[in-house]
């Protein structure tokens, strides 16, 4: 680990987390994925997609240091863990496939930490 970043996990979280993250929608599938390297990826889960970091800086020492939570306010996704911490040391992955909208809270917090930040009322679209 680099002195820079071993000296800013020392003092608290290690990256800054984004102030919004986007929302999905498309007319075949729809994805969310929180990738090991600080990326979100969202759009249509077949090669459509989009990216902007979810914390900065966006690299996998930085990722590691953070779980994610996702939790479902409305709708079902096809795939994806919901309701529990899962570690951002592993990419992890929400799709909704077939028409629907599902609503949704994502939440970070460093590894066993008190939640950092949550982003509310996200959405997947699929008309």
């Amino acid at each position: 680990m680099s002195g820079v970043l071993a000296s800013r996990m020392g003092s608290g979280p290690p990256g800054t987390l984004a102030a919004a993250l986007s929302n999905s929608s498309n007319a075949i599938s729809c994805s969310a994925d929180i990738q090991n390297d600080g990326e979100h990826v969202f759009g249509d889960g077949i090669g459509g997609a989009a990216t902007e970091a979810w914390v900065t800086p966006t690299v996998a020492a930085v990722a590691a240091a953070y779980e994610v939570r996702v939790d479902v306010n409305s709708g079902t996704f096809s795939t994806g863990t919901t309701g529990t911490w899962l570690a951002c040391s592993t990419s992890r992955a929400w799709t909704k496939v077939g028409s629907g909208v599902v609503n949704f809270n994502m939440s970070f917090r460093q590894v066993g930490g008190p939640t950092l930040k949550t982003y509310s009322g996200m959405t997947m679209t699929v008309p």
